[in-house]
């Protein structure tokens, strides 16, 4: 439409539906019929839809991270200096830390650098561990010590892995130890087999030892004015931007020891946990910013989250979320969570998801954090599919992304649906082989598919229609396959084809209801009888129109030339033309014989055979001629023979057309 909201189409004649959307409206759709010369005047009224907006936090939790840092912590009676270092592992699935008992079968590995080696240019020690627990269970932990057997705080853990026997039992040093210049470090998590981190936590020196900060260590390593790391003195890890709360997970992770941790002294506060040991909650993770956060009400934009907030957090607000219930995919760095039954009921609501209606609900109430922790494998693409009134079709339609694509259903209560699909661009087809008969089918073009994120929008308006089917047979008894059928409207457009089958039999398809004239597309040789058929489509329609009975165009005119009653084994020039022409002489190329009535021609064989192939008819008579080339010493002519009246039929043979001399 312009300006004004004036517009106009020009079409042939026929049926239509004449649609008009437009992005923040509902779409209105009428069917109309128009004449050949015909003006139909249709007006518009488009609603506007209804929206609110979607708000939640966005967390990522992809791997284990470190929950709790010792570095000396007195056995009661012994006096043993224990250290050990505590994991939390904030996703859904178990995390595989070996595959057996020994260093060798690690998968993830322990390193610690003091300060003081960073001084004397000493490099990280790869602390050996003895794997007696195999994985990290979900929201569970996993204890990493110097000993089989923690106590602290009145209980006893039993350590999941333990320095091997190979490493000294004091390896995390702490300001008692040895001298202050120890008392700064940093411990890390990596994959054994290409080193790469999964967490590091790094705390400074104090003025004591000389101030330094470490190498390992996430954004600023946790501060320690004077004395560096002490003697029954803990890092523990934030569950949230709040803090420490009791039975959730220790997983607040901005990527800055110093923001993450907690810091206690003498004595530690926090018992230290195994694998036994499940966080009855997770509220928080890595700040999800940059997440992209789509809708499928077809009516919002991706969003993407953002860092607010000291400690930070990520924040997503939806906004133009039309009002329905909807699906809301969340998605960073390959880890995605789809939040479904997110109802905005009235026009300008704010809804936080997750909540208690929604699916998944919210970890804790009150809590409208979404955690992402399941690796995302696929993009979605979602619309609606109504008919010509803008209802929804029953029984519902399939609708299909790729040409052998699993086929999704579109609700029969409001036309909507949405498709899994693996990333890439996609040709969208509604009702895909005209599984319901009684609508047309439907496609949408390049459509792209990103990775954990929802296309929305990509929607259907299905006219109703019909099928049209034939067949094609070249005597009336036996299948002709392979020819090519068309379907045109009233206004001579091309609207389907076909190719008959083995069987002779062809199914024209996706028509809107009308009146088609059938037609088989020939070669210039062939000939069809009848020309066209033409029919009415009605609805649901499976008409059968008849045969095609498909014949060659062209007859064949044989015989022999002879000399002396003897087969001329030299080659006789036969010329055929329903036209007269002299026969003197072979006809002259010119315009005229470009332009006139059409010559064919041949050759005779050496045993004296010929064949020539021209347009049949069951009216017109060729005049046939033979040109025989001869030689007496050195002279040279041409000997003709004339036959005229020769009628050959179309797919005949007719024979017996004889020269002699």
């Amino acid at each position: 439409t312009g300006a004004d909201g004036l517009y106009s189409i020009s079409v042939q004649k026929g049926n239509y539906n004449i649609v008009a959307s437009a992005n923040g409206f509902f779409s209105q759709s009428f069917p109309s019929t128009i004449a050949s010369g015909q003006t139909i005047v249709q007006d518009f009224s488009l609603t506007p839809m209804s929206s609110g907006t979607v708000r939640g936090t966005a967390w990522l939790n992809d791997g284990p991270i470190i929950s709790q840092v010792v570095a000396s912590s007195i056995t009661a009676g012994s006096g043993f200096d224990q250290e050990y270092v505590e994991l939390f592992n904030p996703t859904t699935s178990a995390w595989l830390m070996a595959t057996g008992l020994n260093p060798a079968d690690g998968i993830v590995g322990l390193k610690y650098r003091s300060t003081k080696d960073e001084d004397d240019g000493e490099a990280a020690t790869d602390i050996s561990l003895d794997y007696y627990t195999l994985s990290i269970p979900p929201a569970g932990y996993y204890l990493m010590a110097n000993t089989t057997t923690i106590r602290a705080l009145g209980v006893t853990r039993t350590a999941d892995a333990v320095w091997n026997i190979s490493m000294a039992r004091n390896i995390i040093k702490c300001r008692e130890d040895a001298t202050p210049a120890y008392s700064g470090g940093g411990v890390g998590i990596y994959y054994k087999s290409n080193g790469v981190w999964l967490d590091r936590v790094g705390w400074t020196r104090g003025t004591e030892g000389g101030a330094k900060i470490p190498t390992i260590k996430e954004g600023n390593a946790i501060q320690q004015a004077v004395f560096g790391l002490e003697r029954d003195e803990q890092f523990v890890r934030k569950t949230s931007t709040s803090g420490l709360t009791t039975g959730h997970g220790n997983s607040y992770d901005s990527d800055d020891n110093q923001r993450d941790f907690a810091e206690y002294r003498q004595p530690i506060q926090v018992a230290p946990r195994n694998s036994s040991n499940i966080a009855t909650v997770v509220v928080a993770g890595k700040p999800a910013a940059g997440a992209v956060v789509s809708c499928n009400d077809g009516l919002s934009l991706a969003e993407v989250a953002s860092a607010k907030g000291s400690p930070p957090y990520a924040e997503f607000i939806l906004t133009s979320v039309a009002t329905g219930t909807w699906n809301v995919v969340i998605t960073s760095d390959a880890c995605t969570m789809t939040v479904s039954s997110v109802a905005v009921a009235t026009h300008g609501q704010v809804v936080f998801i997750p909540s208690a209606l929604t699916v998944p609900t919210w970890p804790l109430a009150g809590y409208s954090v979404v955690l992402l922790s399941d690796t995302a494998t696929a993009g979605f693409i979602s619309g609606k599919v109504t008919n010509a009134l803008g209802q929804a079709i029953s029984p519902s339609i399939r609708v299909r992304a790729g040409l052998s694509g699993t086929d999704f259903f579109a609700s029969a209560a409001d036309g909507r649906y949405v498709i899994s699909t693996s990333t890439g661009v996609y040709t969208v087809i509604a009702n895909p082989d005209n599984i319901h008969t009684q609508y047309v089918s439907q496609t949408r073009d390049d459509i792209t598919v990103n990775l954990g994120q929802i296309t929305s929008g990509v929607n259907f308006v299905l006219s109703q229609g019909g099928r049209i089917r034939g067949w094609a047979t070249r005597d009336k008894i036996n299948p002709l396959p392979g020819i090519s059928m068309s379907a045109l409207d009233s206004g001579g457009a091309l609207k389907a084809q076909a190719i008959s089958g083995v069987d002779g039999y062809f199914a024209l398809v996706n028509l809107s209801t009308g009146i088609y004239t059938v037609a088989p597309e020939l070669d210039s040789k062939e000939t069809s009888s009848p020309v066209s058929s033409t029919t009415t489509v009605p609805i649901g329609s499976n008409i059968f129109i008849g045969s095609f009975t498909i014949t060659g165009a062209f007859g064949k005119i044989t015989g022999n030339v002879r000399a002396t009653g003897e087969p001329i084994s030299t080659g006789v020039l036969i010329i055929a033309s329903t036209s007269s022409f002299p026969t003197a002489a072979p006809p002259a190329i010119s315009s005229q014989t470009i332009t006139g009535e059409p010559y064919y021609m041949t050759n005779s064989n050496e045993d004296g055979t010929y064949i020539l192939e021209v347009r049949g008819s069951t009216t017109t008579f060729y005049r046939v001629v033979a040109f025989y080339p001869r030689k007496s010493g050195s002279s040279f002519w041409t000997s003709t023979a004339t036959l005229l009246n020769v009628r050959p039929l179309a797919g005949y043979t007719t024979a017996n057309v004889n020269f002699s001399w």
